[in-house]
Formats: C-alpha cells, structure tokens, sequence
C-alpha cells in the first residue's frame, strides 16, 4: 500500500521540468521534498495533487484504510481572501466539503473531529476568531486543522513552514508526525535543510534526477560513487 511512481514526467506545454520518476514511497512515510528553486518541486506536488497533468508516465496512490484513499494538497499561497468572514472553526470545518457538500450539516462526530483537529494544532481557545486576524502562524495552523479534518492518507504540503514562528513550526511538525503515526503519507517541499531534517526520508530533486533517500545519507553534491535506487531509496554503489 503505497505512492507508485512509474516513469513520471512533469512539466508544462513546450517545457519538460523533469522526467523518468519512478519508484514507490510506503504509507505512513514521511518525507521531504529538496532541490534547488526551479527544480520541480511545487509542479510536482501540483502533478501527485491533480491540479495539473503529467507530461508522461502515471502514479498511482493506494491507500491501506479505504477512507484515506483521497488526496490532500495544501499549496504554498492558499486561495483565501482576506476579508473573508470566516472563523478558525469555520475553516477547520472546510475540511469536510469533499464528503458533506458546500451547504451539508456537520454530525455530532464531525464536530468532535474539529475540536480535536483544533486542539491538535492549539486553536482550540481561538475557534472562534476571525481568521482575518490570525498570524502567519497561527493561519497555518488552521489550514492543518482543516486537512486533519479532511481525513485523506496522503498529504501534500508546499513550503508549510515558510512563514512561520518557530513555535508554530514545533507544533506543525509534531502534527505531521500525528499523522505518520495514523497511517498517512505527507510529503513537504521544504527548503530549509534544518528543517527538512526532521523527516525520516528525503526525496531530492537535481541533476540526478529524482532520488529518494535516507535524510542521514550524504547529500547528493557530496557523492563520488553513482546511486542505484535500491527498495526506493538511494544508496551508493
């Protein structure tokens, strides 16, 4: 039960970002997506997420538990006005859209998931706060809150942590590894390598082209020997 890459190619019309990314990442992983600007990262978030097509190539996401066969996708500048009249509850709530509909009734369990998710990421005392209001962090949070509420078993997330304080940052990661524990899958293009090192696995995007590893092996700029790509993970020759 797995993410399964085969030969992928991503890309828009008339530009070709990277081609040939292959290879499966487990359920209940955690991973960092790395690279220089330019490199794909966000075009290939967008292609797992469906909100753009492969240039080539397919994946295919099979997920263990039926209910989280769905498809998160937090990008990195999230639509939302800033004037919207919305409250922290509110868009935690969004999160049930996908199942529930636009104008849909949340049940008694729905909203015990959303105070949980809002006590998960340590909003529970804002819930009723403008998000108008809210700190770079602060919204982030809420937007974890929604795809926690969300329930879907792979999560992906683009530059989660750029505008956010360090506690915010704290408490995000350890909502990331809350889910890894659930079962779920989350990859986050991270450019920080700091940060990136809080996550078991790296999946690096260069010259090389697209190779996952472990995030304790030595960066790719530093190797002598070529890679081979053993159980989806890059080790050296």
């Amino acid at each position: 039960m797995s993410l399964i890459l085969n030969d992928l190619a991503i890309g828009y019309p008339n530009h070709l970002v990277m081609a040939g990314i292959g290879g499966t990442i487990s359920a209940g992983s955690a991973v960092a997506l790395i690279g220089q600007n330019g490199a794909g990262k966000s075009t290939l978030l967008r292609t797992l997420a469906g909100e753009q097509s492969p240039v080539s190539g397919s994946f295919v996401w099979d997920a263990p538990v039926k209910r989280h066969r769905s498809i998160a996708w937090l990008s990195q500048s999230p639509s939302l006005r800033p004037d919207a009249p919305l409250t922290v509850r509110d868009l935690a709530a969004m999160g049930l859209w996908a199942r529930l509909g636009l104008f849909g009734k949340p049940c008694r369990h729905d909203q015990d998931r959303i105070d949980q998710a809002l006590d998960m990421v340590g909003l529970n005392d804002l819930e009723n706060q403008p998000v108008s209001t809210l700190s770079g962090g602060q919204l982030q949070r809420a937007l974890f809150a929604r795809l926690s509420v969300q329930d879907c078993g792979l999560i992906l997330l683009d530059e989660p942590f750029s505008a956010v304080d360090a506690a915010s940052q704290t408490k995000l990661l350890e909502v990331i590894q809350h889910w890894v524990g659930e079962g779920r899958t989350v990859i986050a293009a991270i450019h920080d390598l700091d940060c990136a090192r809080q996550f078991p696995l790296w999946w690096e995007l260069s010259k090389f082209g697209a190779i996952l590893r472990r995030s304790d092996d030595k960066p790719l700029s530093s190797m002598s020997q070529p890679l081979r790509a053993v159980s989806g993970v890059a080790q050296s020759s």
